[in-house]
């Protein structure tokens, strides 16, 4: 005769508890793992370079908005029809030299953000660095000078841990003259920096990039001119978006890489959201307008952020020290200190999407 046990009413149930209990932990891990900090929207703000040592945690203020990572923006620099490239040198604002950038790899660090380095240039006549040119002896001193500078970069960033590089930026007329360059120095900086690689390319000519192919990110600093009027609404906006937006589209289903912009913002000026070049010499307490540049950010949010394609973006730009920049006396890029901060919280609040 086989025996039989008999268990209590109360302790099935709690077996059966326990039981759901674990089964819930086990899918909620699985499904945290999942979505990881990779799969987050990156969330990030150009730093303008401390322009003298200081102490302060200087990083620590772009927790504020919830960016999660930040680009640092040391600058060579060029003069018109000279193929010498200067950098570490006295134009460099601290923030910038060499010193600097090993400091905010330590703030990075210690205010958990990740960290993508872009050099600029900057031309002693304030002309547009996308439009460089040499006749073939002194382009071939550029790329030799040139390399040294990225590789240097790279090295900086391979030591420091930075997750992402930027190749070049906005380097349009070199790109379009010497695309076998950038090839091969590509080649050379993958073989001194193993993190991702993107390059920022203008507006107007990112689909005219040769290597894409090449490096991990279709790179875009996102100034597309949208509306001439002073305060175009956020409908006016997005309806603009829809044809640069297919565009960018169809580049990333073409090669299966995501759209990452590189540099995005407004000023807080009338014609915010026009072709914004034209104003970039306007005085910042002149012409101020909030809601255009409120409405300007509202509609990149609502556009890209919930697009699977799209990686991200970074602010340009957030200055140091905190309570002296932006504000709402002023028309330039800053956000900070002005009411368009609200919303880019919120939205950066949204950064995480489903794996």
């Amino acid at each position: 005769m086989t025996s039989r046990i008999e268990f209590h009413p109360i302790f099935v149930a709690m077996q059966k508890f326990r039981c759901a209990y674990f089964t819930i932990l086990f899918l909620t891990s699985i499904q945290s793992r999942g979505q990881t900090k990779q799969d987050c929207k990156i969330s990030g703000v150009n730093i303008v370079s401390p322009k003298h040592y200081t102490s302060t945690d200087y990083l620590k203020s772009v927790k504020r908005i919830n960016a999660n990572w930040v680009a640092l923006v040391p600058y060579a620099f060029m003069e018109t029809g000279n193929p010498e490239i200067r950098y570490n040198c006295d134009q460099n604002w601290w923030g910038g030299t060499l010193k600097g950038l090993k400091n905010s790899s330590k703030l990075s660090k210690k205010n958990d953000l990740k960290v993508l380095l872009k050099p600029h240039f900057w031309l002693d006549n304030e002309k547009w660095a996308g439009e460089i040119s040499f006749k073939e002896k002194d382009w071939k001193k550029w790329e030799s000078n040139y390399r040294s500078f990225i590789l240097k970069m790279a090295e900086i960033a391979e030591n420091h841990s930075f997750e992402i590089l930027c190749i070049g930026t906005e380097m349009k007329s070199a790109v379009l003259e010497r695309p076998g360059f950038w090839k091969l120095i590509i080649k050379e900086i993958k073989a001194h920096y193993s993190g991702k690689l993107v390059y920022a390319a203008n507006w107007d000519n990112f689909k005219n990039i040769p290597f894409w192919n090449e490096i991990d990110y279709i790179g875009v600093d996102a100034y597309f001119p949208l509306s001439e009027q002073v305060t175009p609404s956020v409908g006016e906006l997005s309806f603009a978006w829809e044809k640069p937006k297919n565009q960018l589209k169809q580049l990333c289903d073409s090669l299966n890489k995501k759209v990452l912009f590189t540099e995005m913002g407004y000023r807080s000026i009338d014609k915010a959201a026009w072709k914004q070049w034209e104003i970039e010499s306007t005085p910042s307490d002149k012409n101020i307008n909030l809601k255009a540049q409120e409405n300007g950010y509202n509609a990149i949010f609502k556009c890209f952020w919930d697009q699977e394609w799209f990686a991200g973006g970074f602010i340009w730009k957030w200055q140091s020290p905190d309570e002296l920049a932006g504000g709402e006396n002023r028309s330039d890029y800053s956000p900070q200190n002005k009411p368009v901060e609200k919303l880019i919280k919120k939205c950066f609040e949204k950064q995480c999407t489903a794996p």
